[in-house]
């Protein structure tokens, strides 16, 4: 009987716990809503930043294109006006001014001057376009630096087209990306239209310059903003937030990545605590059932039948003594003491007057044995 009342408790539990834990399952999967938010947030900034600093290599190049010395050709104040305007531009590598054959004519840098361009796909997409354009990842021809370009094409007062152009120092924009308020465990990646990484935070050496992992692709190649969960560059399993190619600054993918694993740490942990504690509060309520069903059922029951047994033996003093409590258990106990003890007092009167008699006829006899004359009697019939 024990055994079935403590599988009733154990089974009355069950539906409390499977709440408990469809609750703590909605907490962690509310969270990871939150983080995929919190990262896709963070992508959409991020792009915010990178699409400002597109706007005002636009702007500056527009302003370049429309000079008279550049559309004019009269590249030798160009130089001048360049080289005065070098320190204006500290995120810049290098800003030139080309001819219509590609060649630069004058350039913040002068070293570069007389070098050709023309096979770069940036200077080529610029001319075809007529368009504001952003290139992908290259390395500056005289001094090896990896830059991101940018080029606008100028019409020159003979009709020849030219081309003017920046490179942005992917250095700098690695310190830029230093300076946004982002999570202490964040990841950014930024790559360009082919997929090539411009910069990462936290920096890693070695990987700027390389194409992007092919989990990669459909982030990059998405219609729209999104959040996924897939390995970092460093193998780790973390959610992503991105803005891909169409949706994005032109030109460029944004991804900001949370460690899943360490953002649900302190939900996880508090549902492991909870699960312990729950389980040590089972445990406990059900020794603490156990014990009370011991002392209301079994150990009342246990008196009961041994206290039956001592008088089925013969023991008519025997009882349950049952005391200390008002349950049905001990009720009974007392119930089977009170009728004991009034079957023992009825057995002790019939054995006193059955020990009475026996003596009477033995009084009786010894007067009839021991007496002189005969005695007759007689019953009512004569």
């Amino acid at each position: 009987m024990t055994r079935r009342l403590m599988l009733f408790v154990i089974l009355a539990m069950v539906p409390i716990a499977a709440m408990e834990t469809y609750n703590q399952v909605s907490i962690r999967q509310i969270r990871v809503k939150e983080v995929r938010q919190q990262v896709l947030n963070l992508a959409t900034l991020i792009d915010a930043a990178q699409d400002q600093i597109i706007q005002g290599a636009e702007q500056a190049l527009g302003i370049l294109r429309t000079l008279p010395i550049i559309r004019s050709g009269n590249f030798a104040a160009c130089q001048t006006v360049l080289t005065q305007a070098k320190r204006g531009f500290p995120g810049y590598l290098q800003i030139q001014a080309t001819d219509a054959d590609g060649v630069i004519r004058c350039a913040t840098d002068a070293a570069s001057v007389g070098i050709s361009i023309a096979d770069r796909p940036h200077v080529r997409a610029a001319l075809q376009s007529g368009d504001f354009t952003v290139g992908a990842y290259i390395r500056v021809r005289t001094t090896g630096e990896p830059a991101l370009p940018f080029a606008i094409r100028y019409e020159g007062t003979d009709g020849r087209p030219g081309l003017v152009t920046a490179y942005l120092s992917l250095g700098w924009l690695s310190e830029f990306l230093r300076t946004r308020p982002l999570p202490n465990d964040a990841v950014v990646d930024i790559a360009d239209g082919d997929g090539v990484l411009l910069a990462r935070l936290p920096e890693s050496p070695g990987l700027v310059g390389t194409r992007l992992p092919d989990h990669y692709i459909a982030m990059i190649r998405a219609a729209e903003a999104g959040t996924t969960e897939l390995a970092g560059l460093d193998g780790v399993r973390r959610l992503f937030g991105y803005v891909p190619l169409a949706s994005g600054a032109e030109g460029l993918f944004v991804a900001v990545g949370l460690d899943e694993e360490a953002v649900l740490a302190p939900v996880d942990e508090a549902a492991i605590r909870f699960a312990v504690l729950t389980a040590i509060l089972a445990v406990a309520g059900l020794l603490l059932v156990w014990r009370d069903m011991q002392r209301q059922i079994a150990e009342p029951v246990a008196a009961l039948v041994a206290a039956t047994a001592r008088w089925r033996r013969g023991d008519h003093s025997a009882r349950a003594g049952l005391t200390g409590g008002s349950t049905e258990m001990i009720a009974v106990g007392q119930a089977f003491d009170a009728l004991a003890e009034d079957l023992e007092t009825e057995a002790r009167i019939r054995k006193e007057a059955e020990t009475a008699l026996r003596l009477s006829e033995a009084r009786l006899r010894s007067i009839v044995d021991t007496a002189v004359d005969a005695f007759v009697i007689i019953n009512d019939r004569g």
